[in-house]
């Protein structure tokens, strides 16, 4: 087999290895055969909250928490911290709903342009129907879901976009729309469908209360009136006998009589975000990091914390319940802010999704906290971070994020051994040493840190060391990597320079220049000798360590060299992927692992996939399966030294993913 030039844009020439190697690789495979592994999504990593309207938690007939994470669903069961996870969208959700009858029945709806609604059983994990609402949303996307409490079958759907959108009723089991009326021209920040028949929205400035008339529905304005202010409307639930609670911008809880304002309570200082409501009362959170327990009727003796609270002092009567009114039990200070709050059935315990990405469970009783779940965070924030410990023995896995956290977990138990939180830096790039005793973390800022292992696990950032890079520019660096040997440190920079530093002085030993563009990959081989590295500019070079770490011409032609990892996306092994009716440019593969044990490729793109094929890729287009699961570019993939498992990070929806390989 001669050498190719795939993909064509490419701008160098790909050699294939000795032709002993290559024999045995065409032995080994068909041509025409998918690879013999297939994965399965065991554990998520991070819940999904950008741009996610409403509540992001809730808590099913099991007992498992029910929420969003990328383009999934994830049930997740706190005693045993294992998941069951549906993927059945291919972009972002953005809002999600419980079936107030059937509790095991969800919504989830995406954004895009074949945005949609899907309706399933986090029982069985399955798909029970799917609501195409692509012709009546776009652009735009679903915004927000409501089941009727009154007739299980049917669901409230709004869609749209931030300056204008409609409703539809459908009923999901039929799979037909029943009712359909245009809404408002504000953004939509959430929905649902009262016991008394009410289906209310809230978005910015505005509240509208509904009811279906045939084939469309009656739209009526909340009226603020005196008591009431226009500003944001975050969150709602209802009273027993039908009454609306909406928490507002400015920290106050509005109650709605009908579609009047009829009293208002100050609850918390700056937004109320969430809103969940008790079999007596409800619970509420907000910007202010607390989490505050409310009854209807008596203070609990000794709990009531609302003497030491800036409260508003109109009374905020139930109607059916004893006139002491809606009274404050007991606040529980998380000091963090509070995006969502679910409680479970006994009502014993709530479980918080705090900005940060963290899940909290919250003894209600004693005031307990336990964090359940880690995750990366931030509006504007990426994760391109990954590494996985190349010692089985130490199953440790690392993601570092734009939020600035250096996350540390045992992969095994999926449990956070320890994280490091940076106020000011904002990590893309991050490395284990071969011996599994320091972590090399690089940022956008383009600084280089290193920090040992011991030290993550302590929480220790007092011992996290910044490395004078002797770099004349700040450009970011986002690709990391220790020699296997354990003495050298390769970093590869967007200022087109890969710098090699001793990993014990970290003086910096070289500087390797000629690249023209962003450095998007490196490999060392297996001796330490060469490193191979690519960049935009669609170049594949090589270097020698042996010769002063210059350019070696021919390396690429040398097929004896044994690599130690396949992270580079242009090479001969791996030009099979570059499927160009699906990628025509350099950076649309992010990343690339090989496990090596088996044979089996694993690449990473900007269109959310993550994708396998057989190793070497012995054609230009090669058989591929693909995974959905994120719905933003997949940055990087790795898979563990066992070939158990194949990590993977969404840069935009900030989850990693942790799949199980398993053989077909």
């Amino acid at each position: 087999m001669t050498s190719v030039k795939h993909p064509s844009f490419l701008n160098c020439v790909l050699y294939p290895p000795s032709a002993q190697k290559l024999q045995t690789y065409q032995s080994e495979q068909s041509q025409s055969s998918h690879p013999h592994k297939a994965l399965s999504l065991e554990f998520v990593y991070g819940a999904g909250v950008k741009g996610v309207n409403g509540n992001l938690l809730y808590v099913n007939e099991e007992g498992e928490i029910v929420y969003p994470a990328a383009a999934s669903m994830v049930a997740y069961q706190p005693a045993s911290h294992t998941q069951r996870v549906i993927s059945e969208h291919d972009d972002d959700i953005t809002c999600v709903a419980q079936n107030p009858v059937q509790k095991n029945i969800f919504a989830s709806g995406q954004t895009g342009k074949n945005d949609y609604a899907v309706v399933f059983d986090s029982k069985s994990m399955k798909m029970v129907a799917k609501l195409d609402t692509s012709k009546a949303f776009n652009p735009g996307g679903v915004l927000g879901l409501a089941f009727n409490p009154k007739d299980p079958s049917e669901i409230a759907i709004v869609g749209g976009t931030d300056h204008e959108c409609s409703i539809q009723v459908w009923n999901w089991q039929e799979r037909k729309v029943i009712a359909s009326a245009v809404v408002s021209k504000k953004k939509t920040h959430a929905l649902a469908w009262s016991p008394n028949g009410d289906i209310v929205w809230m978005g910015s400035g505005q509240i509208k209360f509904m009811k279906v008339n045939g084939k469309t529905l009656d739209v009526r304005s909340g009226i603020l009136g005196k008591k009431g202010k226009i500003q944001r409307f975050f969150s709602i639930d209802f009273t027993p006998n039908g009454d609306t609670l909406i928490g507002t911008e400015s920290g106050m809880i509005y109650r709605f009589s009908g579609h009047q304002l009829v009293t208002k309570k100050r609850a918390h200082k700056g937004s109320v975000r969430t809103i969940c409501a008790t079999k007596n009362g409800f619970v509420s959170g907000g910007k202010d990091g607390n989490i505050k327990v409310w009854s209807y009727g008596l203070a609990q003796s000794g709990d009531n914390d609302s003497a030491s609270e800036d409260f508003e002092e109109e009374n905020f009567q139930d109607p059916d319940s004893s006139t002491e009114g809606i009274l404050l039990v007991k606040t529980h200070k998380l000091g963090d802010y509070t995006r969502s709050v679910t409680v479970n059935p006994s009502e014993t315990h709530a479980y918080v999704f705090e900005i940060d990405g963290d899940v909290i469970e919250l003894d209600l009783s004693s005031g307990d906290t336990r964090h359940i779940l880690h995750g990366h965070s931030g509006r504007n924030n990426e994760v391109w971070g990954l590494d996985v410990s190349r010692d089985s023995a130490q199953p440790l896995l690392c993601t570092v994020g734009d939020d600035g956290r250096i996350l540390l977990f045992n992969y095994q138990t999926r449990r956070l051994l320890g994280q490091i939180a940076s106020k000011k830096a904002k990590f893309r790039g991050v490395a284990f040493s071969p011996d599994v005793k320091q972590l090399a973390v690089t940022s956008l800022q383009g600084d280089l840190y290193v920090i040992s292992v011991a030290d993550v696990i302590q929480s220790q950032l007092g011992n996290f060391k910044k490395i004078d890079t002797n770099r004349k520019t700040d450009e970011e660096i986002a690709v990391v990597k220790y020699s296997p040997c354990g003495k050298y440190l390769a970093i590869g920079s967007h200022d087109t320079h890969i710098h090699v530093y001793s990993a014990k002085s970290f003086k910096k030993i070289a500087d390797l220049t000629d690249h023209s563009a962003s450095i998007l990959g490196l490999d060392w081989s297996k001796d330490s000798k060469f490193i191979r590295t690519v960049c935009a500019a669609k170049e594949l070079l090589f270097w020698n360590a042996a010769k002063s770490w210059t350019r070696d011409l021919i390396a690429g032609d040398n097929g004896e060299i044994e690599w130690e990892t396949e992270n580079c996306v242009f090479g001969w092994g791996v030009r099979g992927m570059w499927d160009l009716k699906k990628y025509n440019d350099a950076t649309d593969i992010n990343f690339c692992d090989v496990d090596f044990n088996n044979n089996v490729l694993a690449f990473v793109d900007d269109f959310g996939k993550v994708n396998i094929a057989r190793y070497p890729t012995l054609e230009n287009k090669v058989p591929i399966d693909q995974y959905l699961g994120h719905c933003s570019h997949v940055t990087r993939c790795k898979f563990s030294p066992d070939s158990n498992y194949l990590f993977t990070i969404g840069g935009g929806d900030l989850c990693t993913f942790q799949w199980e390989v398993k053989s077909k």
